[in-house]
């Protein structure tokens, strides 16, 4: 029975490492990894992209770290320009879905949210690079 009890909280711990890569915390590192870089498009892709999370929040209940990993794997792929960290990317991008919903229950309004953060990552990442494209 103990290690039954181990190997679940070996899946949890490594679930919650997962869903961390859509933390606030971590968008912030790739921000400022942006900006030290000297990354203009990507650095105004993060930040408006982090803005709009911000409005799109205001209205929608939304599961914001699955929202924020699309954000973040779809402008690092696009800079890289790389097939196999974009693959990599949209893995650990599905890994971090499956992740959210593992940890949450398994409820039915969670499933939703779940749905409406990949709506509204893929919403704002595509908004956002539409704009970085007549702008920059």
């Amino acid at each position: 029975m103990e290690r039954m009890e181990r190997s679940i909280d070996w899946k949890r711990e490594i679930s919650r490492d997962l869903i961390a890569f859509g933390s606030i915390p971590f968008y912030f590192i790739v921000f400022i990894r942006a900006i030290v870089g000297n990354f203009e498009e990507f650095t105004f892709q993060l930040l408006f992209a982090f803005l709009l999370l911000l409005i799109f929040s205001l209205f929608f209940n939304y599961e914001s770290y699955v929202a924020r990993s699309i954000v973040l794997a779809t402008f690092i792929s696009y800079i890289y320009k790389d097939n196999l960290f974009t693959f990599f990317a949209a893995s650990l991008c599905i890994l971090i879905v499956l992740s959210s919903y593992y940890n949450k229950n398994y409820d039915k309004n969670q499933i939703k949210n779940i749905l409406k953060g990949i709506f509204s990552g893929t919403t704002i990442s595509i908004i956002t690079y539409y704009l970085s494209v007549i702008l920059f």
